[in-house]
C-alpha cells in the first residue's frame, strides 16, 4: 500500500499518530474524499471509533451509495430505517471489518422542528422547485446524475410549462455553485421569460419551504427530504432510467415518480397539482428517524469498553 499510494499512507499514519497522542474517542466524517485519512486511521484504530454519517437523503440505489460500504468504518449511521436496512445488506463484506449500521438524527431533528403543522388545500397557491445540481465538465459510469443537456431542456420545459398557466406560481430555489459544476443557468431563463408566475429565489431553503404550498424536484435529494420533514406535499420526480432502491419506492408510493420523456414529468407534476395534497404528505414516525446521534456514540462507546 505504501509503495502504491505513498501519500496517502503516510497521510494515514500521519493521522494514527495523532488519535493515539491525543487519545481521540471518535472521528466523523461524512464520506468525502478529503477525509479518507482520517477515517482510516480510526477505522484500524483500537481506541478511536471511525462514525461514517452519511450527510444527506437520496431515495437512489448506484454506486454513489454502494462505494459507502468500502468507506473505512466503525459505524454508518443513516438518516432513516428504511435506508438503515439497505446498507445492512452492504457491510456484511465490506474488507472483512465489522461494521454497525444504526439510524440516528443528524440533521433531521432541526426540520421536524420546523414542521408546519398546516392543512393544504387544493386551490393555487406557490409551488417550490428544487432542482439538483449540473454535472459538469466530467462524467462517472452507473453515476447519480443527469447529463447536462438533457437536464436542462428538461428545466427548461417546466419553466416555461408553468409560465404559460394562469394558476400556480413557480419559486425555482436557486442552488449554490460547486467547484467543477456548472453555473446555475436558471436565472437567465427566468429573466428571459419574464413571467410574473415564475420567480428564481437564493433565499435558504428553510425560508423557501416555509412559503411553499407544495413542493417539487426532478431528483430525489436532501432536499425532498427536507420537504417531507416539514410536512409538505411533496413529489419527487426521476428520470434518466437512475435505479431506486425497491424498498424506497414502496416507502414513498405516488410520491417517487418515474419519467422517461419530459411530457411525463409534466402530467405527473400537473397531476400533484390537481389531486388531494394530503396523499402526498409523509408522516414520519419516531422510530423512523431514530434517536439522537450523541446518544448513538455514548451507546457504542460503553459497549467497546466493555469488550476491552
Amino acid at each position: 500500500f505504501r509503495e502504491e499510494a505513498p501519500s496517502l499512507a503516510a497521510e494515514i499514519e500521519g493521522w494514527a499518530d495523532l488519535l493515539e497522542r491525543e487519545r481521540v474517542d471518535f472521528v466523523v466524517t461524512a464520506g468525502l474524499p478529503h477525509a479518507l485519512g482520517p477515517a482510516a486511521a480510526a477505522a484500524f484504530s483500537r481506541r478511536t471509533i471511525a462514525v461514517q454519517v452519511w450527510h444527506g437523503y437520496s431515495e437512489n440505489d448506484t454506486i454513489e451509495h454502494w462505494r459507502l460500504a468500502e468507506w473505512p468504518s466503525n459505524l454508518h449511521v443513516s438518516p432513516t430505517r428504511e435506508v438503515e436496512r439497505f446498507f445492512e445488506g452492504a457491510f456484511p463484506d465490506a474488507g472483512g471489518r465489522p461494521v454497525e449500521v444504526a439510524t440516528a438524527r443528524t440533521f433531521t431533528s432541526g426540520y421536524v422542528r420546523r414542521r408546519l403543522g398546516r392543512t393544504f388545500g387544493r386551490g393555487p397557491g406557490r409551488v417550490v422547485y428544487v432542482p439538483t445540481l449540473y454535472s459538469g465538465f466530467y462524467d462517472r459510469i452507473n453515476a447519480a446524475e443527469y447529463p447536462d443537456c438533457w437536464y436542462y431542456r428538461l428545466q427548461d420545459a417546466i419553466v416555461r410549462w408553468f409560465a404559460r398557466r394562469d394558476d400556480w406560481t413557480l419559486v425555482v430555489k436557486a442552488l449554490p455553485v460547486a467547484p467543477g459544476r456548472v453555473p446555475d443557468p436558471i436565472p437567465l431563463l427566468v429573466r428571459e421569460i419574464d413571467s410574473p408566475r415564475v420567480q428564481w429565489s437564493q433565499a435558504p431553503l428553510t425560508s423557501v419551504l416555509r412559503t411553499a404550498d407544495r413542493v417539487f424536484t426532478d431528483y430525489p435529494s436532501s432536499g425532498t427530504f427536507e420537504a417531507r420533514l416539514m410536512g409538505l406535499p411533496t413529489l419527487a420526480l426521476y428520470g434518466c432510467g437512475l435505479p431506486m432502491r425497491a424498498t424506497a419506492k414502496a416507502y414513498f408510493g405516488k410520491t417517487l415518480v418515474e419519467f422517461q420523456r419530459t411530457e411525463e414529468a409534466l402530467a405527473a407534476i400537473d397531476r400533484f397539482l390537481e389531486e388531494d395534497p394530503a396523499g402526498y404528505v409523509i408522516e414520519f414516525a419516531d422510530e423512523e428517524l431514530g434517536g439522537e446521534l450523541l446518544s448513538l456514540l455514548e451507546s457504542l462507546a460503553a459497549r467497546r469498553e466493555e469488550r476491552r
